[in-house]
């Protein structure tokens, strides 16, 4: 429903030729939550899907994208989910999987696995790239004041600082992937609250003694244009930071930046991060010069689906890039926001994304600089029976690769080294021109 619904939802409002702020208050929610619920960020319950079909005046299955017919259609039973799985352990095996997920990255995923599951031993090149990245945080203005202190006895500069920084400083640390945060200058750009800058040096201080990375969050509240925002963003920044260049971005609008790349502020961007959207490729170049990472999964409402993606990607790509919102505190949609975080990040990193550890934590850009080695990437490989041959052709870097052998284990590595995944997997760093993998039949006793 995220990709769907909420485009749907937007393009409706349009249609209609309402202002966000208009349609929030007919609708009776706030313009942030209406804003998330437009770009994918949050998910809806019912009662505001059923709302919301009365006021654009089209059926629940076309709000949800299932269906092209405003009226409503009946969905056939072939297009519903249908169970993924595989004959038993005899040769060769059956795969049966719905057309559906082999849409998007889970393809490529199940497509990884199918491939290497049929083979004695494979080996194939991944990113090893591990994001955790804070969008829209820190927020350097004192906005929705009267909400904040009715919630919590304190303005949004001291709860950012005071309650949510250690809070999520503590989940961050007790996972393995590296961090950036967006930074959020406004979320209002309307209202008469100017970024500070003491909240800035202050926030570039402490990231920077966690090794983060600071960014710069395309997100706002307001219905002010990207233009004008970057241009007041450049005014603070010039004032407080005058050196300071941004190379990562946070995209609320998905690739299309052409214009607003050309910014001054924007000028040493060298990769944009946005929401996944249900592509195939989940990185790549937006244009020659700047890349695209897409956020999988977000670490407050994690699903079952974002779980099942993420690991399809890692299985394929050994990568992986978990967002956090910090927008939806600031401008909570109902109840306790900050305890949702507390109660909920900590444990997902925790549980859900320990199984790849032994991948590296990356900032953004150190992501991007493996993404674009992984694209240029030129290599030829040789299996023969328990020894595997690499040979890269003019690598400038190092190439990391996952190797695959059931009933297999790594005896020794010339011109790279190794990192057990799981039982059978292998993450193989080549580090010279020629790699030579020497493998042995497992014992068990």
């Amino acid at each position: 429903m995220k990709s769907n619904f909420s485009r749907v939802l937007s393009l409706l409002r349009q249609e209609k030729g309402v202002s966000q702020r208009k349609a929030a208050a007919d609708l009776g929610i706030s313009q942030a939550l209406l804003s998330h619920y437009e770009n994918g960020i949050r998910e809806p319950g019912l009662a505001f899907v059923t709302k919301a079909c009365d006021y654009y005046h089209v059926a629940a299955d076309y709000m949800l994208g299932r269906t092209l017919s405003r009226d409503g259609a009946i969905i056939e039973a072939e297009e519903l989910p249908a169970v993924i799985w595989r004959t038993p352990a005899k040769e060769p095996h059956t795969y049966v999987v719905n057309g559906d997920y082999m849409e998007g990255a889970c393809g490529l995923g199940l497509l990884s696995a199918i491939w290497a599951d049929g083979k004695d031993c494979e080996i194939y090149p991944v990113v090893n790239a591990q994001n955790l990245v804070a969008v829209n945080y820190p927020g350097l203005a004192r906005e929705n004041e009267a909400e904040i202190q009715g919630l919590y006895g304190q303005g949004l500069d001291r709860l950012f600082r005071d309650r949510v920084w250690p809070v999520f400083i503590a989940a961050y640390r007790q996972n393995a992937l590296g961090l950036t945060c967006m930074l959020a200058p406004q979320y209002d750009y309307e209202d008469e609250n100017l970024p500070e800058q003491e909240q800035l040096l202050y926030y570039m201080k402490r990231l920077n003694e966690e090794s983060a990375e600071v960014g710069l969050s395309g997100g706002r509240i307001s219905d002010t244009p990207l233009e004008q925002k970057l241009l007041e963003d450049r005014w603070f920044m010039e004032g407080t930071l005058p050196d300071y260049r941004f190379t990562s971005f946070y995209s609320t609008q998905g690739h299309t930046l052409e214009v607003e790349l050309q910014d001054r502020l924007l000028e040493s961007v060298r990769t944009v991060v946005s929401q996944y959207g249900g592509e195939l490729d989940v990185f790549g170049y937006l244009n020659e010069n700047v890349t695209r990472q897409a956020l999988l999964a977000d670490g407050v409402h994690y699903t079952y689906g974002q779980d099942f993606l993420a690991k399809c990607v890692e299985t394929a790509l050994g990568y992986t890039s978990v967002m956090v919102d910090m927008e939806w505190i600031a401008y909570p949609d109902s109840g306790d926001a900050l305890n949702e975080m507390s109660s909920n990040l900590g444990w997902n990193l925790q549980n859900y994304f320990k199984g790849y550890e032994n991948f590296e934590g990356t900032t953004v850009s150190e992501s991007d600089e493996r993404i674009r080695a992984f694209l240029a990437l030129d290599y030829g490989k040789r299996i023969d029976g328990n020894t595997v041959y690499l040979e890269l052709e003019n690598p400038g870097s190092p190439a990391w690769f996952v190797l695959r052998g059931e009933g297999k284990r790594i005896r020794a590595v010339e011109g790279g080294q190794w990192t057990l995944l799981e039982d059978g997997a292998y993450l193989i760093e080549a580090t010279e021109e020629n790699v030579v993998i020497t493998l042995q039949n497992s014992t068990r006793g």
